[in-house]
């Protein structure tokens, strides 16, 4: 499953630990700040989401959706495309 994953982690110790956790779920690029896209094998996002979450406090900010790259439009990087293109 592709998913984009946004977030913004207020405390720049717990940075490393949500990284870490990112990579334990899969395969991940950023594409701009605080903006990444994950390749995943979990079902569904709500499985990726109860994983980051326990590395977040109550002033983090998380938001996760699934990519189906037919309905996106947008102008990235060609490493970024040419890894989206691999893994749709």
């Amino acid at each position: 499953m592709l998913l984009v994953v946004n977030f913004d982690i207020k405390a720049s110790e717990r940075q490393d630990a949500f990284f870490k956790l990112i990579k334990e779920l899969g395969e991940s690029i950023a594409f701009i700040p605080h903006s990444l896209f994950l390749y995943t094998n979990l079902s569904n996002r709500e499985q990726v989401y109860q994983k980051l979450k326990g590395g977040l406090n109550d002033e983090d900010l998380l938001l996760i959706s699934q990519v189906d790259l037919d309905s996106i439009s947008g102008w990235l990087s060609s490493s970024v495309v040419e890894w989206l293109k691999t893994r749709q």
